[in-house]
């Protein structure tokens, strides 16, 4: 056999195609727990299953994103006070992971801490970024304190009733947690015999609210702020865990809370948004509502249409973005809106999205679609169905007044109410009329 027969023939590699994340529409806030907002940029962070994203509330550009490296989904995630640090922790799974990221330095968590048996419910750093507290879902309902940057745990405590929330003040070296008939504060205590430490509880007198749902809580810089859920009402609770006062917000249910230099922020049932004065609990202003459910098909320029029966989602989640002076409330049909509150006591709309609020079941790519502009359908057990396009070509094609991305939303069940947060929960056991299964 000649020499040049003898010569292997040169394989030609082809490169494999890159395929990157061009963005996700849609997430899985469901809680206060599931966002959180940079207290220096006002950068969002929230979370859409095993992904945490993060963009401008300005713009709402995506600034970054991470996959959780097990695929599994988060549950909470919370800035540190500094902002450089990011935490999330994993959910509805055995032996959870919580998970430190420097966002915007490198794309490994910094650190990885295993205590929980089941998902990891609620997180929140201490004032000086030492310490991290994690707590566990139904099921371990245990209390965490982590030396986090040096990956060990500190300190752990069972609750004995259902988690609802939990804050950090930004000065101090105790933490609140909130639950049915309970709003415990917590304190770090140092053991210098043993170099330990440890973590007490301490009740708080209600007074006349004794025996409600606190369903959310937040740390001012004088007072603790927490608000019950059924019926919605504002607590003051001093240093010396004692509540101060009360006033009823004047709505069915209370679901969210937070407060900054300048307000007190409150979310309840029906779109409703209430803003306070700290000192004083003076009303300063009530946000606009939310599109009526199931009357968010509107394009732009267009005006919306009368609707007789006005049925409204319900205020789930609402964060404070000082640095831009915004609020970004987020509502039970999975859609938010980020409120301009330059000009209060009128507020303007930045921003919004409507999201589906259940799974999407079939995707259907528009025959319209062109080299610039993606066209597609999506349907879904919320019962509606919506066109979407996205692309560098989707700036000339008509928009939703309410979302960017979407052009025209097709109700497939003239009853709404699977979208409030009661409905959310019924619709979950029930088969609810008009979910769409697939298109043709």
């Amino acid at each position: 056999m000649s020499e040049s027969n003898q010569r292997s023939t040169p394989r030609i590699q082809l490169a494999s195609p890159v395929v990157t994340l061009d963005r996700i529409i849609g997430h899985t806030i469901t809680d206060k727990a599931r966002m959180s907002v940079h207290p220096r940029t006002g950068d969002i962070a929230y979370l859409s299953g095993s992904v945490i994203l993060i963009t401008q509330s300005n713009s709402m550009q995506p600034l970054k994103h991470f996959f959780n490296r097990s695929n599994r989904n988060f549950g909470t995630l919370a800035y540190s006070p500094s902002g450089k640090y990011l935490a999330a922790g994993e959910t509805n799974c055995r032996q959870p992971e919580v998970l430190v990221y420097e966002p915007f330095m490198r794309e490994e968590p910094v650190a990885v801490l295993k205590a929980h048996k089941s998902g990891v419910k609620g997180l929140a750093f201490s004032g000086d970024e030492e310490f991290l507290v994690s707590i566990g879902e139904r099921g371990d309902l245990r209390i965490v304190l982590w030396d986090w940057k040096e990956g060990k745990k500190a300190d752990s405590k069972k609750l004995k009733r259902e988690f609802c929330s939990l804050c950090f003040p930004l000065f101090g070296s105790f933490f609140v947690t909130t639950g049915p008939q309970s709003i415990k504060f917590w304190t770090i205590e140092y053991n210098p015999e043993t170099k330990t430490k440890t973590l007490a509880c301490r009740n708080c007198d209600m007074g006349s609210r004794k025996g409600k749902v606190f369903i959310d809580a937040c740390c001012g810089a004088e007072a603790v702020y927490a608000i019950t859920q059924d019926p919605a009402s504002l607590c003051v609770i001093n240093r010396d865990r004692r509540m101060e006062r009360w006033m009823d917000l004047k709505s069915d249910k209370g679901f969210a809370c937070d407060v900054g230099a300048k307000f007190v922020v409150c979310g309840c049932s029906d779109g409703v948004v209430r803003l306070f004065d700290p000192a004083s609990l003076q009303h300063d202003a009530t946000l606009p509502k939310p599109p009526p459910l199931g009357a968010a098909n509107v394009l732009e320029g267009a005006s919306p249409a009368k609707v007789e029966k006005r049925i409204y989602a319900d205020t789930i989640v609402v964060k404070l973005d000082e640095p831009n002076s915004a609020i970004i409330a987020a509502y039970s049909d999975r859609s938010y809106i980020i409120w301009d509150t330059k000009t209060l006591p009128k507020a303007t709309m930045k921003r919004s999205f409507i999201p589906h609020s259940a799974p999407i079941n079939d995707v259907q790519v528009l025959s319209s679609s062109s080299e610039n502009v993606l066209k597609f359908a999506t349907g879904s057990s919320d019962c509606t169905v919506k066109f979407w396009h996205v692309g560098s070509g989707s700036a000339e094609e008509p928009k939703n007044l309410y979302c960017k991305d979407l052009y025209q939303i097709l109700y497939t069940n003239p009853d709404h109410l699977h979208f409030k947060l009661q409905g959310i929960k019924q619709s979950l056991v029930l088969n609810q009329e008009g979910q769409v299964r697939c298109m043709k």
